[in-house]
């Protein structure tokens, strides 16, 4: 009898944990209103957080590993223009993260963000980490929009009011 009792036990707590198993996964993206996966991790093309293959490559909505993600944000209701410069190693420490390698994306597309009064998008620090998609217009443009991270702060606006700071890689 206490056999019967301890395997329906077992049986109990074993439907229980796979009921609140979807209720603990972090949701993220799209599905999740753009939401960011807490500690770095990928966000799957179906919503949901991880460090695995499934997470991090095909249909990766956000910090995927050696691509350009797609923004997880609502697209601005109005483009701004503005000017960009590029900025050389060492790129640490940085404002953002100090010497943390792991604050630069595996594309290596990330930006210093301007502070000054006619291009403040540090806005105080406000903005680390945050994603930014970026494209030229005017002679010399080639391919399409990128998408570059905010890691650092540029101070005095880069000078003449330039917006971002691009990454070698990203200019």
């Amino acid at each position: 009898m206490a056999r019967k009792q301890h395997m329906t036990l077992l049986a109990s707590v074993c439907l229980l944990l796979s009921l609140l198993h979807p209720i603990a996964a972090q949701r993220c993206g799209r599905q999740a209103r753009g939401a960011l996966c807490a500690g770095g991790k990928c966000c799957s093309q179906y919503g949901y957080c991880g460090i695995s293959r499934t997470h991090c490559g095909s249909g990766c909505q956000s910090q995927c590993l050696g691509s350009t993600p797609s923004p997880t944000t609502p697209s601005p209701t109005s483009e701004r223009t503005g000017n960009a410069s590029y900025y050389t190693p060492p790129y640490v420490p940085s404002a953002c993260f100090g010497f943390n390698q792991a604050q630069f994306p595996a594309n290596q597309y990330f930006a210093a963000a301007g502070d000054s009064s006619s291009a403040n998008l540090w806005n105080g620090g406000k903005n680390c980490g945050k994603k930014f998609r970026i494209r030229c217009v005017g002679k010399g443009c080639w391919g399409g929009p990128i998408t570059v991270r905010i890691v650092d702060r540029c101070p005095n606006g880069c000078s003449n009011g330039r917006a971002f700071d691009l990454s070698a890689k990203a200019f």
